[in-house]
């Protein structure tokens, strides 16, 4: 069975992204301005604030969008200050050009770093090549290089800030962008998953009922279908562009799937059996370009033994995960109650990054 999608390009989606980016110029021209027009002692000594328009650009609209934005607000404040071709200007755009590049190289959707992390360095790279900039061109004494570890902790300090407001930026700006990731899903898990690592998705409720498995279903293939249920039963209510995310996990042991517990008593049973086992968790992915209508989906497979656990315990925490497969959160429970994990941990928290990454790239994401 084939999801009925529209292929091929959206003129509405093409036409607005001019005007995104015109106005993210604009808005990034004007910080600049009003850095330089800031107080400040020296020229190297603007904060770089700017850069968070930046990565703004770039976590929604991508690497070219990112440079275009800077080139844009260099060009727009050196015409409007009288500054083009002069030192000033060159400096601009070094520093630009350098901490766009640096934030290029390093931002990845569900990548290594977070976008804390990538305005960091783009703050850092900001403030060195300003610093060398101006040295360069007029010849600076060199007791002002001492200045260097300062700088660098203060470019750092406010790429950490970037950082940060970039990703809720993202979150609130993320209808724009032609890059938009649809997550259907109403874990808070993966929701955060996705945000920490500079994802700013959009999350759709599948609200399907979750059945139990088909005779002879095996906990993979139950997976599956389940992440393809959801998968179906929001598609049709997107347009293009974008690519849509859904995911299912389920717990087996001895031979039982275990999904969702209905309520605390089967969530106690579950525990119970689950005590001292050794369980596999299985996490189904599916990836719809919702533009071309390609499709892939993956299942992850993760073990853990669950240590012993008490009357007690088990109805402590019979009422705490009445959302999740085997009625546990390995992520408030790991270091009390899980002896040993092979593979992957996010996969058993419901949602395997790794293949998720894979999964976007494979669609065309």
């Amino acid at each position: 069975m084939g999801l009925s999608l529209s292929a091929g390009k959206n003129p509405l989606e093409e036409k607005n992204l001019i005007p995104a980016l015109a106005i993210l110029t604009v808005a990034a021209a004007a910080v600049q301005a009003a850095e330089g027009a800031a107080p400040l002692p020296d020229i190297w000594g603007e904060p770089g604030l700017v850069n968070l328009v930046t990565l703004i650009s770039l976590i929604l609209f991508g690497s070219g969008s990112a440079l275009g934005v800077t080139l844009g607000r260099v060009l727009l404040v050196s015409f409007f200050e009288g500054t083009f071709l002069s030192p000033v200007f060159y400096t601009l755009l070094v520093s630009g050009v350098a901490s766009a590049a640096v934030m290029i190289l390093l931002y990845r959707p569900l990548g290594v770093l977070s976008p804390v992390w990538v305005g960091v360095a783009g703050g850092f790279s900001y403030n060195l090549t300003r610093l060398l900039s101006v040295y360069l061109q007029t010849a600076v004494p060199p007791s002002i290089l001492k200045q260097f570890l300062l700088l660098a902790a203060a470019g750092a300090a406010v790429g950490a800030v970037n950082g940060y407001l970039s990703a809720r930026g993202a979150i609130v700006l993320t209808r724009f962008s032609p890059r938009r990731i649809y997550l259907g899903s109403s874990s808070p898990r993966r929701i955060e998953i996705m945000r920490k690592r500079g994802v700013p998705v959009i999350v759709i409720s599948p609200g399907i009922n979750e059945g139990p498995p088909l005779k002879g279903e095996n906990p993979a293939d139950y997976a599956s279908r389940q992440a393809e249920e959801k998968l179906r039963a929001i598609a049709g209510y997107l347009r293009p562009p974008g690519i849509l995310i859904t995911a299912d996990t389920v717990v087996e042991c001895g031979g039982r799937i275990l999904g969702k517990p209905s309520g605390e008593d089967e969530a106690a049973r579950m525990l119970r059996y689950l005590s001292g086992k050794t369980q596999r968790v299985f996490t189904a992915v599916e990836a719809l370009n919702l533009r071309t209508g390609e499709k892939s989906g993956r299942v992850e497979v993760s073990e853990l033994k669950m240590k012993d656990m008490t009357p007690e315990e088990v109805s402590n925490l019979k009422g705490r995960n009445l959302d999740k497969a085997g009625a546990y959160g390995i992520q408030s429970m790991r270091d009390r109650y899980v002896e040993w994990v092979k593979g992957s941990y996010l996969n058993i928290v419901g949602f395997p990054v790794a293949a998720v990454r894979d999964l976007i790239r494979e669609v065309g994401g």
